[in-house]
């Protein structure tokens, strides 16, 4: 398990298999969730942590469906966030946000995928991880977060993980617990 300082926001897509992420905020994306929409719940999220914690959000945990270059936060087969709407989350450069973590299947697979992870890192200025295979909980990593309680935790990735920088840096076979300084070792 990864466990994330706070305040941070999981934003679960309502299709996504359990278990849904919980952090300081927490939101369910409704079906038709748009990137727009997404772009707004983080800002409207950071501003409370602006005011209430007297700090911005920390880390963005985006979980939801995936595949290279595309996340389907809204739902299967419906508009989500891709290469071609990813600039909507550029208003956010200026709020400096934390990291973001894609937990959604194949987010950085493939040149598609990973122009898009970059993408989202540049747009926001901010570092984006990202894995290149399958996410799966799993039945142990469902009862820690479920049955155990465990709020402010996302359970660790599968295949290689990449870190994408608002610089244009991109990383491979990253370990994310030391290359991103918004979680607790």
């Amino acid at each position: 398990m990864i466990k994330m300082q706070q305040p941070s926001i999981s934003i679960n897509s309502h299709d996504v298999p359990g278990p849904h992420y919980r952090m300081w905020k927490t939101i369910e994306a409704s079906e038709g969730t748009t990137a727009s929409d997404v772009a707004r719940m983080i800002e409207s999220a950071n501003i409370s942590a602006l005011l209430n914690k007297d700090a911005p959000l920390l880390n963005i945990i985006l979980n939801c469906h995936g595949s290279p270059g595309r996340l389907a936060i809204g739902g299967s087969g419906k508009p989500g966030i891709d290469k071609e709407n990813v600039g909507v989350f550029g208003f956010l450069k200026h709020y400096n946000l934390g990291t973001i973590w894609l937990v959604a299947c194949r987010a950085a697979l493939d040149p598609a995928g990973q122009g898009f992870c970059q993408s989202l890192a540049q747009v926001t200025k901010t570092t984006v991880i990202a894995s290149d295979d399958y996410q799966s909980v799993g039945a142990w990593g469902t009862y820690r977060i479920v049955i155990g309680g465990l709020s402010g935790h996302i359970d660790e990735y599968e295949g290689t993980v990449y870190g994408f920088t608002g610089s244009g840096d991109m990383h491979k076979g990253i370990d994310p617990e030391d290359f991103v300084h918004t979680v607790l070792v």
